[in-house]
């Protein structure tokens, strides 16, 4: 299932929106049979917060492609969605991201890049916890951010 937005807006309200339907989708399917499957089949023995988020990550810089919406349609597909078809863009991988994050114990939230002014891309932070000193950046999308520390 995805949800269909309309024609792309960038108000502050729409922006926030997408979050809070994009962070419903995460929490919906991070307990999804398939999903969950998938991340315990994936992680190491070691319950080490780095390796852990390096196994998610290249799994998914090697599993999951980036495709455009439709111009001036905005698409966001549920993280199983995106999963099974093998891609999307960056409101699709983020929020897959999330939900793979979080069925592997890790808190979430997106974060937000703009350009001009405007908003223009959407990823994930992984939250500092008792496993993860500091906050990492988790980007599918964009080759140059990946996985990386949030700098304050």
């Amino acid at each position: 299932m995805a949800f269909r937005l309309g024609l792309l807006g960038n108000s502050r309200d729409r922006v926030e929106s997408k979050l809070a339907l994009m962070e419903r989708m995460a929490e919906l399917d991070r307990a999804h049979p398939q999903l969950r499957r998938l991340v315990i089949q994936l992680l190491p023995h070691e319950n080490r917060a780095i390796p852990r988020l390096e196994a998610l990550f290249q799994w998914a810089r090697r599993n999951l492609k980036f495709v455009a919406d439709p111009p001036e349609i905005e698409y966001i597909a549920r993280p199983i969605v995106t999963l099974w078809m093998g891609g999307g863009d960056c409101d699709d991988l983020a929020t897959l991201a999330a939900a793979m994050l979080q069925a592997a114990g890790f808190q979430t939230r997106f974060a937000l890049a703009t350009r001009n002014g405007q908003t223009s891309h959407v990823y994930v932070e992984v939250l500092p916890s008792a496993r993860l000193a500091t906050s990492l950046a988790f980007d599918l999308t964009e080759p140059a951010l990946g996985l990386r520390r949030v700098s304050t």
